[in-house]
Order: structure tokens, then sequence, then C-alpha cells
């Protein structure tokens, strides 16, 4: 595959009234107790994320509200990416992997 292959999804914006104090477990990212939250239309509010694969790109790249942000730095996505090229075809590991996300509103705001 000499193309580049790619799949873009909205998310909506999530609203915690009532937000969990604390993690019971850090590494599975499991709330210390339970939260009271609101989900908004995707029509007003939303994260919209693009996710292209290509043999041609030569290293793994990140953009959140249109500045690069380094991926090497952030210990959890390196992790994602090496489970997800963990469960890739043969031919799909040494793909590397681009990844623009936008927000519409304050991102981090909660």
């Amino acid at each position: 595959m000499n193309n580049i292959r790619s799949a873009t999804v909205q998310a909506p914006v999530n609203i915690a009234v009532i937000k969990y104090w604390g993690k019971v477990d850090e590494e599975l990212v499991l709330a210390l107790n339970d939260s009271v939250s609101a989900t908004l239309s995707v029509d007003e509010l939303c994260a919209t994320t693009t996710v292209a694969v290509s043999s041609k790109f030569t290293e793994d790249r990140m953009w959140l509200n249109d500045e690069e942000t380094p991926i090497v730095t952030n210990k959890r996505l390196v992790n994602l990416l090496r489970h997800v090229r963990s469960k890739c075809k043969q031919d799909w590991k040494d793909y590397k992997i681009h990844i623009c996300s936008r927000n519409n509103f304050p991102t981090a705001a909660g």
C-alpha cells in the first residue's frame, strides 16, 4: 500500500457535573468514585479527529488545534500506538501514523 488511508470521527463534549476525585488504578485509568455528567450535541461542541496511516510517512506525528505536539513524550500515546501495531497485519506494522485533532471548545477546559 503506497497511498494514504484515513478515517475521521467526531466526538461530543462531555461535561462533568459531579466529577470523580482521583483514580483507583492509574494505569487502567479507573475512577475512585462515580461521577455525573452530560454529553452535548456534536452540532454545537465537538472534537474532530483524523487518523491517517501510510508507508510513505517517515515518522509518527500528531497535531492538536493546528499545533504539532510531540508523541515521544506522551507515554500513554506511545503505549497505545505500540498496542495497536501489535494487532496489525504484518505488512502494516512499519506504517507511520499522523493524528490531527481539533476542538471547537477550549482544550482541557474541565
